[in-house]
């Protein structure tokens, strides 16, 4: 009976298990007969189990998946605004991750801030606000010019007033509207009759009320603020949802 079950296994391991059954026994080469045996089988019965695996893969369950990053929606009925809003945060924190630089400061140029601006020679924050929302698939059209490229904020602001969405400090206060990740946020500066302001992207939101901002043209880069009390802040004009 052994020798017919013997005829099922690889010729050298046969071998060695032939001459362990039928061979000399006398206690060393029993034992050194019996370790090299038990170590064929060992080894065998490891690649057995790596095939068996390998024809076996385990399925991944969805509910093993769990998105990078997450966010409370305003309204359940628009699902859309959250993965849009994460796109343009993932995108601008892509953009300070290669750390774009005017090539001479105050020049409102280089290679890089010139894929934001065209090639013009702007004050490049709204410039750079309206790539990101070309880039995410939320694209503000620009009425007069018809295509995507903004250069100034209060134009920004005013399109996207013009297209319900816009949400002014006073809505959030009266209205109780919760600013959410990818969110613009706008502000004027200086003389408000120049129309001049800032627009910079909300990539994180912090439970004492603050954000996390980054913004082209922010010395002379784009540049990350953690922490900034946007609300509160002098200009502070509303926020953005394309």
């Amino acid at each position: 009976m052994i020798t017919r079950r013997l005829t099922k296994l690889p010729r050298f391991l046969r071998e060695t298990l032939r001459t362990f059954f039928t061979g000399d026994r006398t206690p060393r080469r029993f034992v050194t007969q019996s370790l090299h045996t038990l170590s064929l089988i060992v080894f065998f019965s490891g690649v057995a189990l790596a095939q068996h695996s390998a024809t076996k893969p385990t399925a991944l369950s969805l509910n093993q998946v769990t998105p990078a990053n997450t966010t409370t929606s305003v309204s359940p009925s628009t699902p859309n605004t959250e993965s849009n809003g994460l796109k343009r945060a993932r995108i601008a924190l892509a953009e300070y991750g290669k750390g774009v630089k005017e090539r001479v400061p105050g020049c409102n140029c280089g290679q890089a801030v010139d894929v934001y601006t065209g090639g013009n020679p702007v004050q490049w924050c709204t410039a750079f606000a309206s790539w990101v929302a070309q880039q995410a698939g939320t694209p503000v059209r620009n009425p007069d010019t018809h295509g995507w490229r903004i250069f100034n904020s209060q134009k920004f602001m005013a399109i996207l007033q013009a297209n319900h969405a816009f949400y002014s400090k006073q809505d959030l206060i009266d209205k109780k509207t919760t600013p959410q990740i990818g969110d613009f946020v706008i502000s004027w500066r200086g003389n408000y009759a120049e129309k001049l302001g800032h627009v910079d992207i909300i990539v994180k939101l912090n439970p004492n009320g603050t954000a996390d901002l980054v913004g082209g043209n922010v010395g002379n880069a784009i540049s990350y603020r953690a922490n900034y009390p946007y609300l509160d802040s002098y200009g502070f004009q509303g926020i953005g949802r394309p």
